[in-house]
């Protein structure tokens, strides 16, 4: 969006420009508009030909669960394929960055335990199963205590893009009247003003999007840990027995954020 503004800018400058030196040329006595209509031409020149340091989007390292419940078995060791927090995130943000990427690391190793190798190496059964269940409804309680943090964060910045999509749309408008009314320097002036407020605008939209993607992913995780403990709850019996659950109703496949997630670029926030 940036990028097309100086576009304009500068094709906008070029042409007034050009307008001027005729100008100065049949009043080259004369002081006045021409002469400011030059320097406010050179100030937009100056403007579409800078390169301000927008902000960029964070890497992304995605959070993928694949499988955690197959027909033939209940839990399979190739449930969760790995769990890796973002590496950047809301470096102001009113949401603890190590403590929420801890939190999805912690609940996604709780997801990929192997629920009957775990009860086969463990002593007593029974205990060993009611500390995984215990364990896995404190996370979840942690998680969605964490994720309504989230859903507030986004509210607020769903609030600052509003105003700020609002200020540029202003600034725009005063452009393009200054441009009809040939107040270049006016024109000049606030184009500067435009690209800084743009920018303001790309920082809160990079960072609502980042917060939506972590709130999609606690959502997923959580999701899958319910349908967990709901299994573990309706065949507890089975489980300590050690018998294998061939077929259980409601159990099938659950494909949850397998691709992906990258976005390599360097971090504005140095993390």
């Amino acid at each position: 969006m940036i990028k097309n503004i100086q576009k304009t800018a500068l094709v906008l400058a070029l042409l007034l420009l050009t307008q001027c030196g005729g100008k100065s040329a049949e009043n080259s006595g004369t002081s006045g508009e021409p002469q400011s209509g030059k320097i406010a031409v050179l100030e937009l020149l100056r403007v579409a030909s800078s390169d301000p340091a927008l902000a960029r989007p964070s890497g992304m390292l995605g959070i993928f669960v694949t499988k955690f419940l197959a027909q033939s078995e209940l839990f399979s060791n190739s449930a969760l394929r790995g769990v890796g927090a973002q590496e950047q995130f809301l470096a102001d943000a009113e949401v603890d960055l190590e403590e929420t990427y801890a939190l999805l690391q912690e609940l996604g190793n709780a997801l990929q335990v192997d629920v009957p190798d775990m009860l086969n190496r463990s002593d007593n059964r029974s205990e060993a199963l009611n500390a995984y269940v215990e364990r896995l409804k404190d996370i979840g309680a942690r998680a969605v205590v964490k994720k309504t943090s989230l859903e507030s964060l986004i509210d607020g910045l769903k609030v600052e893009q509003r105003a700020q999509r609002k200020t540029t749309t202003e600034l725009e408008r005063t452009i393009n009247k200054a441009v009809r009314d040939k107040d270049y320097a006016t024109a000049g002036g606030e184009q500067q003003h435009l690209m800084e407020e743009q920018t303001k605008l790309s920082d809160i939209e990079r960072k609502l999007d980042q917060a939506e993607e972590t709130l999609d992913t606690f959502e997923d995780l959580l999701k899958v840990a319910d349908e967990r403990l709901s299994v573990i709850e309706h065949n507890r019996e089975v489980l300590i027995a050690g018998l294998k659950v061939v077929e259980l109703p409601g159990i099938e496949d659950l494909q949850i954020l397998e691709e992906k997630r990258r976005r390599d670029v360097e971090s504005p926030l140095g993390i």
